[in-house]
């Protein structure tokens, strides 16, 4: 991949994370934080911004991702 289409995730992830944290940290501000962190979507986005966050980071440090469906051909299964 060259270095043009790799910052095209990064620029995806990074807002979608910060608008998941923003989302959260608002909820929390004006509401009771263990009455907040009970419902489902708080959770959702609290789960959106950890994936979105690490992936963004692993596309900008130009690493390859956590897991493969397959594996690389020539390397024997464990």
């Amino acid at each position: 991949m060259t270095a043009p289409s790799r910052l095209v995730p990064v620029v995806f992830r990074a807002p979608v994370c910060a608008a998941a944290v923003v989302g959260v940290v608002i909820d929390c501000v004006y509401g009771s934080v263990p009455v907040v962190l009970s419902y489902f979507t708080i959770w959702t986005n609290i789960l959106v911004a950890v994936v979105l966050g690490v992936s963004a980071t692993r596309a900008w440090r130009r690493r390859a991702p956590c897991a493969r469906a397959t594996p690389p051909c020539g390397r024997p299964t464990p």
